[in-house]
C-alpha cells in the first residue's frame, strides 16, 4: 500500500492489527480501539461508524484513478484531518490525548522496527544499534513536519526533502563501517527495485530514490 495511504490512523492500525480482509482488519480496529481506550458501548457504535465511514472514503480515493497523485495527497491530509476530529467528538480529553500516544508509539515502533532489520542484516553493534534507531526517528519527524507543511511548494518540499535525506545519509554514514554504509545502500536499491516501501517523500517520480 503506497504511504499515503497509511497517513490515515484507521488504515495504520488496521495493518498492523488487522486480519487478512479489509473488513477484518476493521473489525479489529474498532475492538483494539474499544479495550485501549475503554469506550462505552455508545461511543464504541460511533468510532465503528466514525472508521468504517472514512474506510471506505480512503478505499474510493485509492480507487480513483482520474485523481492526480498531488489532488489524492490533499484528500488524503483532509480526510485525516476529518478523522481525528470526528474521533475527537466522541472521546473525552483523556481517551482522545490516549488515543494521540498509541498513534506515537505505533510510529515509535515502525522506527524500532527498521532498525532491528538493520541489525540483523548489517550486525550492528548495541551501540550502532541505539544511534541507527535515533537516525531513523530523527529522519522520520523531519518527514512528517514537511509534509504536514502545506504552505510549502513541491519544489521547495523537493529540495527541504533532499536535504534531510542527505543528513541522514551522512548521519548513517558516520555511524556504519564502510562495509556496512556499502551494504545499506544495496539494501535500499533493493527495496526500490522490487516494490517494497521507500523512506521517500512523495512529492515527484525523481525524488523516489532514496
Amino acid at each position: 500500500m503506497p504511504m499515503i495511504f497509511m497517513m490515515a490512523s484507521t488504515i495504520m492500525f488496521a495493518q498492523r492489527h488487522g486480519g487478512r480482509s479489509e473488513g477484518a482488519r476493521a473489525d479489529r480496529l474498532n475492538e483494539y480501539m474499544k479495550t485501549e481506550l475503554s469506550l462505552t458501548d455508545d461511543q464504541y457504535e460511533k468510532v465503528k461508524t466514525i472508521n468504517e465511514t472514512f474506510g471506505d472514503r480512503i478505499k474510493k480515493l485509492r480507487k480513483d484513478s482520474t485523481v492526480s497523485k498531488e489532488a489524492s495527497r490533499e484528500e488524503m491530509r483532509k480526510m485525516r484531518d476529518e478523522h481525528a476530529a470526528a474521533l475527537k467528538g466522541v472521546l473525552t480529553d483523556k481517551q482522545y490525548a490516549q488515543w494521540t500516544a498509541l498513534e506515537n508509539s505505533h510510529k515509535e515502533r515502525l522506527s524500532g522496527n527498521r532498525a532491528d532489520y538493520m541489525k540483523k542484516e548489517l550486525l550492528l553493534s548495541d551501540d550502532q544499534y541505539s544511534k541507527v534507531k535515533a537516525i531513523n526517528k530523527n529522519f522520520g519527524e523531519q518527514v512528517k513536519t514537511l509534509k504536514s507543511d502545506s504552505t510549502m511548494s513541491r519544489e521547495t518540499a523537493r529540495v527541504e526533502f533532499k536535504k534531510i535525506r542527505d543528513e541522514k545519509n551522512a548521519a548513517m554514514k558516520s555511524v556504519l563501517t564502510a562495509d556496512q554504509y556499502s551494504k545499506w545502500i544495496s539494501m535500499k536499491a533493493k527495496r526500490g527495485h522490487d516494490g517494497r516501501r521507500r523512506e521517500r517523500m512523495p512529492v515527484n517520480r525523481d525524488d523516489r530514490k532514496g
